[in-house]
């Protein structure tokens, strides 16, 4: 538990039988009023990167929000190990391994997500009626649009500084070797990552 006076965060690890445990920061009021407003948080810098004093999360949590921060996989807590990346840096040899076992990286990180959603009455006092806004930090953006998509409990989305398509930023990038991990094969037959954003219209804001 970690005090910081009007707010206070805790450490939790959320479970899914299974699956990879997803770390997580809940940072709510001391004195929490009602059931507020719930925001999830994803950065792919890890969790407690803007969960810091003066930081983004801690300015949502002084507008009577509660916000829960989660490290998806491959992600923060879950990062690969660096003694274990030899031919590319970040999350590039986690992302090889879930295509060759027919699982995308993106698809997992999308189930974390919804894992966590499915988390949170037992977590906190929430609205059930409620929406729950949604927030995407960097490679998390693809993660939390198809998320949204998914989840008719999610509210307002927010993306920033991420890719916004993988025709012109994955595949017109193949020497990029961090792409693959926004990869589903075959998926641009069908639709690309605009066409989310367009389902989702003015719920949501990319920055």
């Amino acid at each position: 538990m970690i005090d910081r006076g009007d707010y206070r965060i805790e450490k939790l690890i959320l479970r899914r039988e299974g699956e990879v445990p997803v770390p997580a920061l809940l940072a709510r009021a001391s004195q929490p009023v009602g059931k507020p407003q719930v925001v999830l948080y994803v950065d792919d810098r890890g969790k407690a990167v803007d969960a810091g004093p003066g930081g983004p999360v801690e300015k949502l949590v002084m507008t009577g929000r509660v916000v829960l921060s989660i490290d998806v996989r491959g992600f923060g807590e879950t990062a690969d190990s660096p003694s274990k990346i030899v031919y590319a840096p970040g999350d590039h040899r986690t992302a090889m391994w879930s295509m060759h076992l027919g699982k995308p990286l993106l698809g997992q990180r999308v189930e974390d997500v919804l894992g966590a959603l499915s988390c949170l009455p037992r977590l906190t006092e929430v609205n059930e009626a409620a929406k729950i806004d949604l927030i995407g930090v960097g490679a998390t953006g693809p993660v939390v649009l198809h998320a949204a998509c998914f989840n008719s409990r999610i509210g307002l989305v927010t993306i920033r500084k991420s890719i916004g398509s993988w025709l012109e930023d994955v595949v017109a990038r193949p020497r990029d070797l961090h792409a693959i991990s926004h990869a589903v094969p075959s998926a641009l037959a069908t639709y690309d990552l605009p066409d989310l954003a367009a389902l989702l219209g003015e719920r949501l804001t990319i920055e």
